[in-house]
């Protein structure tokens, strides 16, 4: 078990926003407060943090934010069959304004036989908005631009 104090902790939790001291034990933390745990936990391990911050709990610093707004934009076509995705491209294309593309990103013809996707299938062969769908590792992409000539 080990106490980590004199410190800025931060957990996150509404009811103390700000602690000084931390209780840890295989990975686990078990308490958080202020210098009352310094009583309470004499056998622990000590280490003096000398006053950095502490963010405890599974925090994630390394974010790729742009990344992953853009993934959010398109539609997610990983591991999926071509039915599953041509119905998903489908629904998108409802929502996705005039002028705009419409785009997936993820397929794997080695998921189809080999199968590439093809424009003409039904639920796009009527699409009238440029459309995108890379595929996984950024392939060549399958792509319909009708809608950048109108």
């Amino acid at each position: 078990m080990k106490l980590l104090h004199n410190a800025r902790i931060y957990p996150l939790a509404s009811a103390r926003p700000l602690a000084t001291a931390l209780v840890i034990d295989s990975g686990r933390v078990l308490a958080v407060g202020g210098e009352e745990l310094l009583e309470r936990t004499g056998y622990a391990e000590r280490q003096d943090m000398g006053g950095r911050v502490i963010l405890p709990g599974l925090t994630d610093a390394h974010i790729h934010l742009q990344a992953y707004a853009l993934s959010r934009q398109v539609v997610d076509c990983i591991g999926r069959s071509p039915q599953e995705i041509l119905q998903s491209l489908s629904v998108r294309l409802e929502k996705t304004p005039a002028g705009t593309w419409l785009r997936g990103h993820g397929w794997d013809q080695n998921d189809w036989g080999g199968e590439w996707p093809h424009a003409s299938e039904p639920g796009l062969s009527d699409c009238q908005i440029p459309a995108c769908c890379l595929g996984e590792y950024c392939r060549p992409a399958g792509r319909r631009d009708r809608g950048l000539h109108a």
